[in-house]
């Protein structure tokens, strides 16, 4: 019952059936053992000298990559000096070429250049 403003209001509720068949219990036909399923997915224990020989191939692999980056660094180094050195070789040609024309005049030069070749 329900008031509403002083008024009393019944409401009837029906019920709703369904049609759900009710599930029975599931049939248990066979078990399974963990322990062996277990055993055989995960790794076996790895022995002492096998740990130690992992650790041994990752420190080789630590120092090899190492090396190479070293030489890497070394080779990038050179690299930078001999442009360097390119760079200042032609810029000394360049001054080198300014003063000997400004010594004896473009036309001069040239003919020399082009007569020793």
């Amino acid at each position: 019952m329900i008031e509403e403003e002083g008024q009393s209001v019944e409401r009837e509720y029906e019920m709703i059936k369904t049609d759900i068949p009710i599930l029975k219990k599931p049939k248990i036909v066979g078990t399974i053992d963990l322990s062996t399923i277990n055993a055989r997915i995960r790794p076996k224990k790895k022995s002492r000298a096998e740990l130690q020989q992992e650790l041994q191939e990752q420190q080789i692999a630590r120092t090899t990559l190492k090396e190479e980056l070293r030489e890497k660094r070394k080779r990038k180094i050179e690299e930078e000096k001999e442009n360097l050195a390119k760079q200042q070789v032609v810029e000394l040609e360049n001054v080198a070429f300014g003063q000997a024309v400004k010594k004896t005049g473009l036309k001069v030069f040239l003919t020399r250049l082009f007569k020793r070749g």
